[in-house]
């Protein structure tokens, strides 16, 4: 397996008769048209820590007791949402948007792998959001090839070089997906944000309800997980000529284990992280700090 690690260096409106024109040519199947982006925009693929969902709506969606009332059913409804997947108002992407005036479209998705990102990337070009005017198509995914969800994808547990080698081929084909529709697109890998602390013995804290006083345990294992996926991240970007981003390196003192103001990733049982929406997930800085950095590239 490759070693190393450093950073990779890095329009009219479409119309619906052309971009069906496009996807025959490419071989993309489209069974319907769709009115093309705005010239210039970004399209977002990725995991939980993209999506960022509120927890209790993720977490109950689809249930018999919200289905049954109206009240809960639009509280579900109204939030933001595309594909079947909740995103937070406040997601990376949406404040990536806020805070330069780029038209972002978000197919990120909870529990999202891979894999799964190539369909999502095949979604975005049906809906007319990757374009020949698309500027660049970022995808933040590679952490969940590791778990439950990696595993229903054919990954095997414990098997790294299995896992770096499907990350690799899936990046490699979201960037042809995308270079047939969109040639000029940048294609970005941003990796994901510091959960463990960086000094060995690794820590992670999933109890944070004192106030500057998180409650950490080992946190050897899950450092060394997120060692392998930057490594994946970062070699999947190379064999597919995009852009890494290094995440995990740029957030390494704000993870789960520090100060309340400061902590970029949230606890497990979390009252004291500021814009929290997820356990275990980015809290607003952090979001703030990917769309910072994603920013940088476009």
């Amino acid at each position: 397996m490759e070693r190393g690690l450093t950073t990779v260096p890095l329009k009219t409106k479409i119309a619906a008769m052309a971009t069906a024109l496009t996807a025959a040519f490419t071989g993309v199947g489209m069974s319907t048209t769709a009115e093309a982006a705005e010239n210039g925009n970004v399209v977002v693929v990725g995991d939980s820590f993209t999506a960022n969902p509120d927890e209790v709506r993720n977490a109950v969606r689809g249930s018999a007791l919200v289905q049954s009332s109206s009240v809960t059913n639009a509280w579900i409804n109204n939030y933001p949402q595309n594909g079947g997947c909740l995103q937070a108002p406040d997601n990376w992407p949406r404040l990536l948007s806020q805070n330069t005036g780029v038209p972002v479209s978000d197919w990120s998705c909870t529990a999202q792998t891979s894999l799964g990102a190539v369909n999502r990337i095949d979604q975005a070009i049906k809906a007319g959001d990757i374009h020949p005017g698309t500027r660049a198509v970022v995808a933040a995914v590679g952490m969940n090839d590791f778990g439950p969800f990696g595993i229903l994808d054919g990954n095997i547990p414990f098997d790294l070089n299995g896992i770096h080698y499907n990350l690799k081929d899936n990046i490699r084909t979201i960037a042809d997906k995308v270079r047939a529709i969109a040639p000029n697109a940048k294609i970005i890998i941003p990796g994901q944000l510091s959960i463990s602390t960086a000094n060995f013995p690794h820590a992670i804290c999933p109890i944070n309800v004192i106030p500057n006083q998180p409650a950490g345990l080992p946190g050897n294992t899950v450092h060394f997980v997120e060692e392998q996926n930057r490594h994946n991240q970062y070699w999947a970007a190379q064999g597919a000529g995009a852009t890494f981003i290094d995440i995990m390196e740029s957030s390494k003192y704000h993870d789960t284990c520090a100060s309340d103001q400061e902590r970029y990733v949230a606890g497990a049982i979390d009252t004291t992280t500021p814009g929290r929406n997820m356990g275990l997930h980015p809290s607003r800085a952090g979001s703030e700090h990917i769309a910072q950095r994603v920013a940088e590239h476009l």
